[in-house]
């Protein structure tokens, strides 16, 4: 039981669990609405069960068990899903991303903000441009 304890694990499996319920919700889509959701979900299952596997299989030398850093990494991703909402998700996605990489400890600026532009752009021109979709505005709508 002390193996799930290891913050890897245990966000991986709330993962999973939180992808089943949205994957239940994906299924009811028309098909063509369905097929992007249910691929991302399905991977991310997929790439959740490899890290399981992973991080239990390092789990054998090291004791490593939730701290309170793992905490505050949820909370600021918590915080991250409210700003969506409040602010719209482009300028929390240029804020957030780099944020959250550097919580994490990635610390090299330069490289978090060209990937920060390539994942902005990369989203902004699938979403707004060739599937001619919204994200949400927040108060900027």
């Amino acid at each position: 039981m002390n193996r799930l304890l290891r913050p890897l694990t245990a966000v991986c499996i709330v993962l999973i669990g939180a992808c089943v319920y949205l994957g239940a919700e994906a299924w009811g889509f028309k098909p063509e609405s369905a097929l992007l959701p249910l691929t991302m979900i399905i991977s991310l299952i997929l790439l959740s069960i490899l890290l399981i596997i992973s991080d239990q299989s390092s789990a054998d030398g090291a004791k490593s068990t939730i701290t309170i850093a793992s905490g505050n990494a949820y909370l600021v991703m918590v915080g991250f899903v409210i700003s969506v909402d409040l602010v719209g998700f482009y300028p929390t996605l240029v804020i957030g991303l780099p944020l959250i990489a550097y919580l994490f400890g990635y610390k090299n600026l330069r490289m978090l903000a060209v990937a920060t532009a390539i994942v902005s752009l990369t989203i902004y021109g699938l979403f707004d441009f060739i599937m001619m979709k919204d994200f949400p505005l927040g108060i900027f709508g």
